[in-house]
């Protein structure tokens, strides 16, 4: 098996489309469980940058413009080092779309297989 027949069909990249509705979900999940202030320009900011694949990549389930989940890779360095690692974002589903699907399962397989194939 390969790591590329692992990664789920219902997934794709994140295209400029998006952005308004990944926009969307990330207000939820920061009602959900944000800590500090939502600063929407910075979150915007950042989902075109990973849409363009600058500093990250964001996966999506749902047609070009319409994404309900998402999963959001980023890399970079921890602080005590220069070796490049990948962390996870968020991974989120919108409420109405959790129950009775594989969302949240298909966007994690998909995070877990790109960081596997990125090493």
């Amino acid at each position: 098996m390969t790591i590329l027949s692992v990664i789920p069909e219902t997934v794709r990249f994140a295209v400029t489309e998006d952005a308004r509705q990944l926009l969307d979900l990330c207000r939820l999940m920061h009602a959900e469980n944000g800590l500090f202030p939502l600063s929407e320009a910075k979150v915007a900011h950042e989902i075109d940058a990973s849409i363009r694949q600058e500093t990250g990549v964001i996966g999506v389930i749902g047609a070009p413009g319409s994404p309900v989940g998402a999963a959001w890779l980023v890399a970079g360095c921890d602080w005590y080092t220069e070796t490049p690692s990948i962390s996870d974002r968020l991974l989120f589903v919108h409420p109405d779309h959790r129950h009775g699907s594989t969302h949240a399962r298909d966007l994690l397989a998909w995070a877990q297989a790109l960081s596997d194939r990125l090493g």
